[in-house]
């Protein structure tokens, strides 16, 4: 493979990839994340208890993004939670990575 050639498979590979990061969110997807922002983030137990009563054992991965989502949160599962937030638009996820800091902080007693 002569110079030319490999520097033109390299640009089109590199072209391929960044247009697949920019491809628009699912607007299905976008909406369940969007649901997130009108939800009370807790860490209170009961809050957890509720939420795994509604989700039961289902396995994460076939949940609703927004189910998927608040369960990594009661959990504690920080790591996916920061994968979550790391799948959705920029704008969208600091919005909600706000909210969670606003509720867990507006909640806490001396």
């Amino acid at each position: 493979m002569n110079r030319l050639s490999f520097f033109s498979v390299l640009a089109v590979l590199v072209l391929g990839i960044a247009q697949a990061q920019v491809a628009p969110p699912d607007p299905v997807l976008l909406k369940q994340y969007e649901s997130l922002l009108g939800q009370k983030f807790s860490r209170d137990p009961n809050e957890l208890l509720r939420h795994l009563e509604r989700v039961g054992t289902a396995d994460p991965a076939t949940l609703p993004a927004n189910d998927r989502f608040l369960l990594r949160f009661v959990t504690g599962d920080w790591n996916e939670v920061r994968g979550e937030l790391a799948r959705m638009p920029p704008d969208l996820a600091a919005k909600l990575y706000n909210k969670m800091l606003s509720d867990l902080t507006e909640n806490r007693k001396p």
